[in-house]
């Protein structure tokens, strides 16, 4: 406190006229210093504590997946055709043992389809009317379709129709038939069971004529037109079929398959 009040005495000593010199001797600073050093020394001991943390020693127990592979076989569905006459023929044309013969009659959806069947397969053994070469060449196979054409046309007709006939003209079940998916064995059933029967063999008279005129050509479309056309070889079954239409596709000049 004195130091700070000082000045201010002094000041008042010579405002008052005091002569007395001044003192010239310099106030001794009694401060006292912080003499305290800031610690910069490192710290270079080293941390000995020894980690005693626990290694994760927590086994693994999940169960490994042993679900054995799924070996269940496809879902193969049956063809919905295959208990028809010409599905029956179908599967029985590609068996090489007369075990699959067996089989493909065996899922036959009635017993009047079986013996629809076995009266055509057993028509074409009788007149010979498959080649007898595993690999027929063009001429074979020609005449094995004339062969049904002229010896088996009624079995034929009678198992693609299913034994049953009904009022539709042979070129209305043509045209019926051209609205088929290829291989389509329960359309062509519905289409052929709508006919007659004289329409029905109609049909296949011109359809079987044509196929053999037509056996492995280049372009059956322009052939199918050549063998209906006025003077082809199919062109009476042809007229046959679609007389009774008038002018059906290809009629007269042209001609073609149904």
């Amino acid at each position: 406190m004195r130091r700070a009040f000082l000045p201010l005495f002094c000041a008042m000593s010579v405002a008052c006229g005091d002569d007395s010199s001044p003192s010239t001797t310099d106030t001794a600073d009694t401060s006292v210093q912080s003499d305290t050093t800031p610690d910069t020394t490192p710290d270079t001991t080293p941390d000995t504590t020894p980690d005693t943390t626990l290694p994760e020693t927590t086994p693994d127990t999940t169960v490994p997946d042993t679900t054995p592979a799924d070996t269940t076989a496809p879902d193969v569905q049956p063809d919905p055709a295959g208990g028809i006459c010409m599905g029956i023929f179908a599967c029985a044309s590609a068996c090489t043992t007369e075990g699959c013969v067996t089989t493909c009659l065996a899922d036959a959806d009635t017993e009047a389809e079986a013996t629809l069947y076995t009266t055509y397969d057993t028509c074409l053994e009788t007149n010979n009317c498959r080649p007898t070469s595993p690999f027929p060449n063009a001429e074979e196979s020609k005449t094995a379709i004339e062969c049904e054409r002229t010896s088996c046309l009624d079995a034929r007709t009678e198992c693609e129709a299913g034994g049953t006939a009904g009022s539709a003209t042979c070129a209305v079940t043509s045209q019926c038939l051209r609205s088929c998916l290829e291989e389509d064995l329960l359309c062509e059933r519905t289409c052929l069971a709508a006919a007659t029967a004289q329409a029905a063999n109609a049909f296949f008279d011109f359809s079987l004529c044509v196929e053999r005129e037509c056996f492995g050509a280049l372009n059956p479309q322009t052939c199918s037109q050549q063998a209906t056309s006025a003077v082809g070889p199919c062109s009476t079954v042809y007229n046959a079929c679609f007389g009774d239409a008038g002018a059906a596709p290809g009629a007269g000049g042209g001609g073609g398959l149904p």
